[in-house]
């Protein structure tokens, strides 16, 4: 009965790392494509979910070829200019919050 339940259990925490590292690479890749951003017609700081779009973008290119999936300012805003690409191509590939995309949109001073 010892060994079944030793069995049990290690499967069991098998299944529950399983689990965590698959909740932790989906929470890594939702934080890639979700950026913190100044909106540029609106001057609001918002969350933008961000699409790498794999036509035309050669190995070659400097900035990956972005597109806009979500923002949390539409529907209002849907037709807006999508200028938040431009801070979101700086920050591109990194994860958590880059400061220097929350900056005052009129503040053109190089990144840190």
């Amino acid at each position: 009965m010892a060994e079944t339940w030793t069995s049990v259990m290690t499967v069991f925490a098998a299944i529950v790392w399983i689990v965590l590292i698959l909740g932790a690479y989906i929470r890594l890749a939702l934080a890639r494509s979700r950026k913190l951003v100044r909106c540029p017609d609106s001057g609001a700081i918002t969350f933008v979910d961000i699409e790498e779009n794999a036509q035309g973008t050669g190995s070659t290119a400097r900035w990956p070829d972005l597109k806009v999936k979500n923002c949390r300012l539409w529907p209002e805003r849907k037709d807006c200019s999508r200028g938040c690409l431009v801070r979101c191509r700086e920050s591109w590939g990194s994860y958590g919050v880059n400061w220097s995309a929350l900056r005052p949109v009129n503040d053109h001073s190089p990144q840190r």
